[in-house]
């Protein structure tokens, strides 16, 4: 576990500060794209703030981020 989090915190230094759908650089969470918090891989790492972080656990997020818009960013 501790490996873990230090590879995670290593990737999320590398990563920019903002949020990578609205941009805002407070309230930064993050968020693993396969919904497995264990798999700490750079290419599974988004980070959001907390308002696109819960919008995208939600049925809204696909209507405001249309799956073609998603796969670009990430």
């Amino acid at each position: 576990m501790q490996k873990e989090m230090c590879l995670k915190r290593y990737y999320l230094d590398k990563m920019p500060e903002e949020c990578i759908f609205c941009g805002k650089k407070e309230n930064i969470e993050i968020h693993h794209i396969d919904k497995n918090r264990k798999n700490n891989n750079r290419k599974n790492l988004l980070k959001l703030c907390v308002r696109c972080h819960r919008l995208l656990h939600s049925r809204i997020y696909k209507i405001l981020w249309p799956e073609k818009k998603k796969k670009e960013i990430i």
